[in-house]
């Protein structure tokens, strides 16, 4: 800041040159009353002066000596305080750091301009050995807000810094005019942490050098995350994104079921889940439960079929029953299976098990049959069904379809006494049963009946005449 030599200069600037300023830090006083400067420290006077430092002074002025120790240290009525950071023997804004040794002891000394003394650590002192002398009420206010009880003083330590030697009292400030010239110490580089041994940390905590010891253990925060399921990376990349986003299905639970009133039943307000590694997508076809479920529809499984074909010709009642069974499973696919089966099934009957004519070309038939069975189509509930009846000899039978598309076969044995029913009931009969057979598909969707009995044409306005017409 310059000013005009024409103008007088301002009563409430203050000019100080560096040496002055650093005089006056080394006595402690203050730089605007000259008073002994403490934390604490407020000026007499309240003026607001402008400090300015003259960079061009060339007079150097000659500091006076350092005070006395033994006088420092005779007035214990100053407040005494330690920053947090000299607490902690941490390096932050304000401090430095550097190396020194202590009669050939390396020890790390920190700079701080927020402590009013210099202190040493009690395990230092005793193992070194030093001159400790009893310090009564010294207390010192440390950064955190508490304070502690000194103690002991040493009052001549000499410490080797930077080539340099320095004999301080412990809780005196730090100097650094020394025999008429300054002395220059650089702090060292702060070093990062690195790894440490159990053993040493056994050791630091025998030596009370540390008070404990934690553990600290990565803990996965409980947070949702965005996980991709584990799919072949040959699938089709708009299923990924289906699966994908129903991902909760796939979720492994982890809690148990829920108590439920009754042990049958499962609510349906429970969430459900399903195990992907179970699963299949994005296939052509899917085998299920002896059947081949594709895009063109449902057939039966190779395996099945070829099992029916390698089947022996059936030499005792047991051996055609399993025989029977096993077609039986697949008879919505083969058309009047009652009539085929006829020859076959009277074998079943008490002693009347006697393989002839008919029972070996019924059970060769059966077998041409399966081989020649038909794909069935998958049900279009938005479309109406077809469902066309038939009654014969000695049963009914009748087929459903849409839009001309196969979807099941259905057959039923007559017993005697409706065998012998007339040519309208027995066609009515068979009405009925292929409503109910089919009742899952048919249930709240319009269908139409084909029948070549032109009677029941008329069954909703027609009189009733006969009992089977009033049930």
């Amino acid at each position: 800041m310059n000013y005009n030599s024409n103008f007088p200069k301002p009563r409430n600037v203050r000019r100080i040159s560096p040496t002055e300023m650093h005089i006056q830090r080394e006595k402690g006083l203050c730089y605007t009353c000259d008073e002994k400067f403490t934390y604490s420290h407020r000026c007499l006077n309240r003026q607001y002066l402008l400090l300015q430092m003259d960079e061009d002074e060339n007079v150097e002025v000659q500091p006076d000596p350092p005070p006395r120790i033994e006088e420092a240290m005779g007035n214990l009525n100053l407040d005494h305080h330690l920053s947090y950071n000299a607490l902690k023997g941490s390096s932050s804004l304000g401090t430095m750091k550097f190396s020194g040794t202590i009669n050939g002891m390396v020890v790390q000394i920190l700079l701080d301009s927020g402590s009013s003394d210099n202190f040493l650590q009690p395990r230092i002192a005793n193992c070194l050995k030093l001159p400790i002398e009893h310090a009564s009420n010294f207390q010192v206010l440390v950064g955190n807000g508490n304070s502690l009880v000194v103690e002991g003083l040493v009052k001549q330590l000499e410490v080797m810094v930077q080539g340099h030697s320095l004999k301080l009292p412990v809780q005196l400030t730090l100097k650094f005019y020394k025999d008429n010239q300054f002395v220059t110490l650089r702090g060292d580089h702060p070093k990062l942490s690195g790894l440490v041994q159990f053993n040493q940390l056994r050791r630091m905590h025998h030596t009370h050098a540390i008070a404990e010891v934690f553990t600290l253990q990565y803990k996965q925060q409980d947070v949702p995350q965005d996980k991709w399921l584990e799919l072949p990376k040959d699938m089709e990349p708009d299923l990924v994104m289906l699966l994908h986003n129903y991902r909760s299905i796939f979720v492994v639970p982890t809690e148990l079921p829920p108590l439920r009133t009754q042990k049958h039943a499962i609510p349906l307000k429970h969430q459900l889940y399903a195990k992907l590694s179970k699963c299949s997508f994005g296939l052509p076809k899917v085998d299920y439960l002896g059947h081949t479920v594709s895009g063109q529809g449902v057939s039966m499984d190779k395996d099945k079929v070829q099992a029916v074909l390698d089947w022996p010709t059936p030499i005792n009642i047991k051996q055609l029953r399993g025989f029977l069974g096993l077609t039986r499973y697949y008879r919505k696919f083969i058309k009047s299976y009652v009539v085929i089966t006829t020859p076959l099934t009277n074998l079943l009957m008490k002693d009347k098990f006697l393989w002839g004519v008919d029972a070996d070309e019924a059970f060769k038939k059966l077998k041409n049959v399966i081989t020649q069975a038909p794909v069935l189509a998958l049900p279009n509930f938005s479309m109406p069904f077809t469902l066309e009846t038939n009654a014969y000899g000695i049963g009914v039978g009748a087929v459903l379809s849409q839009m001309q598309h196969l979807i099941a076969y259905f057959s039923k044995k007559l017993n005697v006494r409706m065998q012998k029913q007339s040519t309208y009931a027995r066609e009515f009969f068979s009405i009925t049963k292929a409503i109910a057979k089919f009742r899952h598909y048919l249930l709240g969707h319009k269908f139409v009946i084909k029948t070549d009995q032109k009677s029941l044409k008329s069954l909703t306005d027609q009189v009733v005449h006969t009992p089977e017409q009033q049930n």
